[in-house]
């Protein structure tokens, strides 16, 4: 199925279209994307 392979992130009533997309339209344009704290944490640290 879609959902077991990740594909699909949400299901959205065909209702809420509209205040899902607005929502998430004000969270992307209001939020502040800096880059993260942590930009070596996952590097390797032997092998």
């Amino acid at each position: 199925m879609i959902c077991e392979k990740h594909l699909i992130d949400d299901v959205i009533h065909p209702a809420e279209t509209r205040k899902f997309l607005c929502q998430t339209l004000e969270y992307l344009l209001t939020s502040k994307r800096e880059k993260s704290e942590r930009l070596l944490a996952a590097w390797p640290t032997g092998f």
